[in-house]
């Protein structure tokens, strides 16, 4: 009996355990509010204004972000523009810079191409530029005009600048017709065209002497003229190669003029023109055709060589006669 008190006695005990009040796991309960009192409940601590902004707007930063990347460079950032040039001169417009000896003419205001015109009298070398710079502005030399150095008797050195531009070498742009019969004109050592020449037109270099003629490797011109160098009119062309004229000629001058001596002997002007020595077409030239009596009348000359051409060519009529 004893036993049986003791133990609903115990379980009672348990019971009253169970009914108690469990604060500690029930969250948000307090005692207070377990016995019916005023609860009071505090707000939230609120979030700095820096973390509050951060929290609630992130898709602003990731678009801020975004547009940050895809920003242009700033100006000393970016590449350097290049300064402009100043204002080119007009087709036909002349001029001449410090310092360079040669005078030159706007063929192209569009595409910046010039002639060279002329130099100083007297000159006795001449190189011909790839490009010259005038008032800021850049131009191609691609030309040496019609009669340029005409009755230029002083002239014993012709070279052009690497990487040249030249296209063209108009008629008598070098061209020595005789109008000082005093005069042979000076020898001009070696006459080496460059690779970008096209066209050489007739009477380019009417008696001029020249030793040593070329072309460089892999030249565009297509065809030597008719009485390239030759040392007498070629085809009995009048006024071609005055100053080498043949006897006949100077006696005939002489009967008309007899009161006028002859500063030169025939043989002196013959040793004058005809000192032509070799020729070399370089390797991979275009030439088609050479003139008539282009080289006429050269009985110096001992070396040839035509190089490679790309094409057949054609040897006009007394090219290398006499």
């Amino acid at each position: 009996m004893r036993k049986r008190i003791a133990a609903a006695f115990a379980m009672l005990m348990v019971l009253g355990l169970l009914a108690l009040p469990v604060y500690a796991d029930t969250p948000g309960v307090t005692p207070a509010e377990d016995q019916g009192q005023e609860v009071v409940l505090e707000a939230p601590e609120e979030l700095p204004q820096e973390d509050a902004e951060q929290e609630a707007a992130p898709e602003e930063q990731d678009a801020a972000s975004e547009a940050t990347e895809v920003a242009p460079l700033g100006a000393a950032e970016q590449e350097a523009e290049p300064e402009p040039q100043g204002a080119g001169l007009a087709e036909g417009e002349t001029f001449s810079p410090d310092g360079d000896p040669l005078t030159y003419v706007v063929l192209s205001a569009d595409e910046m191409t010039v002639a060279v015109t002329g130099g100083e009298p007297g000159m006795t070398s001449v190189t011909i530029p790839a490009t010259v710079t005038y008032n800021g502005v850049t131009y191609k030399v691609t030309e040496i005009a019609k009669k340029a150095f005409a009755e230029y008797t002083t002239i014993t050195e012709l070279t052009f600048a690497p990487n040249s531009n030249l296209v063209a070498i108009r008629e008598d742009a070098f061209a020595y017709k005789g109008k000082d019969d005093t005069i042979v004109p000076a020898t001009i050592s070696t006459l080496t065209f460059p690779a970008s020449l096209e066209v050489v037109e007739d009477g380019a270099f009417h008696c001029i002497p020249v030793e040593h003629f070329a072309l460089e490797d892999g030249s565009k011109l297509t065809a030597i003229p008719n009485g390239f160098l030759a040392a007498d009119g070629a085809d009995g062309t009048p006024g071609v190669q005055t100053e080498c004229r043949t006897l006949w000629d100077y006696i005939n001058k002489v009967w008309i003029e007899f009161t006028k001596p002859y500063p030169y002997t025939p043989k002196q002007v013959a040793e004058a023109c005809a000192c032509l020595r070799s020729i070399d077409l370089g390797e991979a030239n275009m030439i088609v055709r050479i003139g008539d009596g282009a080289f006429k009348n050269q009985g110096n000359l001992t070396s040839i060589d035509f190089g490679t051409p790309v094409n057949e060519f054609e040897v006009g009529y007394g090219a290398f006669a006499g």
